[in-house]
């Protein structure tokens, strides 16, 4: 197989850290490439190198052999090399249609295009309604479109940054067939990824990168998982993820009840329909389900920023269906959104103003001015393993792991929490950010906090929660302890 790509001794530095060091990779047509390593490892920095986002300080890159300067975007769709984002660039107030025919510089009117994006769709097997506008899809959607505006560009390099990251379990199936399907084309696939099992499933070979330097490539063939996780981690830790929640029993004491809760979408369905649960002191229930089925939904309106249409909400005894976010959290109530760059943090903002912005009358004085207690929000970044140097530094140039690290400090640590709402809290994220998440939910869950866990992650339900809710199409269709849960009956409910 021919190369398609290479990039030698790219150097590259922002001013907090040296985010790549003397990298070397090569891809090869025909192949899928997979790039693996922790979260802040330097993956996507590399990707944006070679999307023409950023420029790199020093090295150079090669197309097909000849040496290329790649500074922007466009310069990059030249050279045949297409991105497929990790975090979709959409515009919200147009349509599926309309942000596609935008993308490619086409005349949405044009109907030789319409042709194009429909027997794509159809040729790769991906589900998407082109009449729906952006703002009323869901995070899985937007990567599906993310994905057909990719495959309509029809480039000789592809590269899917982080692609199953934020889908279901049946969606996940179908972007690693539309990357079987290009590499079967002859296409280079650069598949990046934290998730070794995926590496496995997929790739010919693999590079591992661990604090913006490369540790090696390999064959996938000739390399075990203990070798990436050491490659990725420095030391082996894949038993340090373990089901630690049978460490403590729930009481009897009922913190959450939702009574027959019916919530609308953005276009105003039907979204969630009739769903009764309930969440016990020291107890953790995870709501699973396909992608789209109304878990976002059923969070968001327990956690008071979407309304209720029908149902109650009652929580430590009080109805608080009528209460606002600020209202419950007030009570004790931690909430983490699914979508941490947009609902999570404000990306513009250093990581000190994010850790403060929910409880500014903590820190600020009569007059208005801010008074930082810098000792007490370094300890909350030393706490989950941030340094204290990133004070300062804007959140928009911190790692997805990095920025769900500030956020769990934010609306975790530090404060007297009695219930979390988290959805989907892990998703994106490597091993080691994972298991910061899961010991501290373990943590608390010890002490007697209530967790309800919105997923699509199996394994997470069976290693983490004590009772597993299937939520299908708006509805609870199954309950039971995770002692007596049938996995492949589980896994078969999540395909419909």
């Amino acid at each position: 197989m021919s190369l398609a790509l290479e990039l030698r001794g790219i150097v590259k530095k922002f001013p907090h850290a040296l985010a790549l060091d003397n990298v070397d990779f090569d891809l090869r047509y025909g192949e899928i490439h997979a790039l693996l390593g922790e979260n802040g490892a330097g993956k996507t920095t590399l990707v944006n190198i070679i999307s023409g986002v950023y420029s790199a300080d020093s090295g150079e890159i090669r197309v097909d052999g000849r040496r290329v300067i790649i500074s922007s975007p466009r310069d990059a769709q030249r050279l045949g090399i297409v991105s497929v984002s990790q975090h979709p660039i959409l515009v919200d107030s147009l349509t599926v249609f309309e942000n596609l025919a935008l993308a490619l510089d086409r005349n949405p009117q044009d109907r030789t295009f319409m042709r194009e994006v429909s027997n794509t769709i159809s040729r790769f097997g991906i589900k998407i309604d082109l009449k729906k506008r952006i703002w009323q899809l869901s995070a899985s959607e937007k990567a599906r479109v993310e994905i057909v505006k990719a495959l309509l560009r029809d480039g000789k390099i592809y590269v899917f940054d982080e692609p199953t990251s934020l889908v279901g379990l049946k969606e996940r199936v179908t972007v690693l067939r539309i990357m079987r399907q290009l590499r079967d084309l002859g296409k280079a696939v650069l598949f990046i990824t934290h998730r070794v099992d995926e590496v496995y499933e997929i790739a010919d070979r693999v590079t591992v990168l661990r604090r913006g330097r490369k540790i090696f490539t390999k064959k996938v063939e000739e390399v075990s998982k203990r070798d990436l996780l050491e490659a990725m981690f420095g030391r082996y830790s894949e038993q340090s993820i373990a089901s630690t929640s049978r460490i403590s029993k729930p009481s009897d004491s009922v913190i959450l009840k939702v009574e027959n809760l019916s919530v609308k979408d953005d276009i105003g369905r039907l979204r969630v329909k009739d769903v009764s649960l309930s969440v016990h002191s020291g107890e953790i229930v995870g709501v699973i389900g396909p992608a789209d089925s109304g878990q976002r939904e059923l969070m968001e309106a327990i956690a008071r920023v979407r309304k209720v249409e029908r149902g109650r909400i009652i929580m430590f005894g009080k109805d608080v269906t009528k209460l606002k976010s600020n209202d419950i959290r007030r009570l004790g109530v931690a909430y983490i959104p699914d979508d941490r760059l947009n609902m999570g943090c404000a990306l513009s903002l250093s990581v000190r103003e994010n850790l403060v912005m929910r409880d500014l009358d903590k820190y600020t004085t009569r007059l208005g001015l801010y008074k930082y207690d810098n000792a007490s929000l370094c300890s909350l970044l030393t706490k989950v393993g941030l340094r204290e140097d990133l004070l300062d530094v804007p959140c928009a140039d911190l790692s997805g792991g990095m920025i769900q690290r500030v956020i769990l400090a934010r609306e975790i640590l530090g404060r007297d929490i009695k219930l979390i709402l988290a959805s989907y809290p892990t998703q994106g994220l490597d091993h080691e950010t994972t298991k910061l998440i899961y010991d501290t939910f373990t943590s608390l869950k010890g002490c007697g906090c209530g967790i309800l866990l919105a997923t699509e992650d199996v394994d997470e339900v069976l290693k983490l929660c004590d009772r597993i809710l299937v939520m299908v199409n708006g509805r609870t269709i199954y309950e039971a302890d995770r002692d007596s849960v049938d996995v492949e009956e589980l896994k078969e409910m999540l395909t419909y």
